[in-house]
């Protein structure tokens, strides 16, 4: 994935309000399922999926949006724990 498009999807959908407005159709299926309206809720909670399972697959192993790639990361190095008396 190309640098600019992987900084715009990191500030604009991993790093914006959308997985947290997304999370508004399940909630909203709970309620309607409360309401007796099982279809339309069942019809939000997997329109949620259909939306939420592709945005996690990338925000999580295509991108990287914690600001550093692996090369600029120092070697990972084993300490021996603290010795305490």
């Amino acid at each position: 994935m190309s640098p600019s498009v992987e900084n715009w999807y990191c500030e604009q959908i991993a790093g914006g309000p959308w997985p947290f407005v997304l999370l508004l159709l399940p909630l909203a299926g709970a309620y309607v399922y409360g309401q007796s309206k099982h279809k339309l809720a069942w019809i939000l909670i997997g329109v949620w999926l259909v939306i939420q399972i592709p945005i996690s697959f990338v925000t999580n192993l295509l991108v990287n949006c914690s600001g550093a790639s692996m090369q600029d990361l120092p070697p990972m190095t084993e300490e021996p724990p603290p010795q305490t008396k």
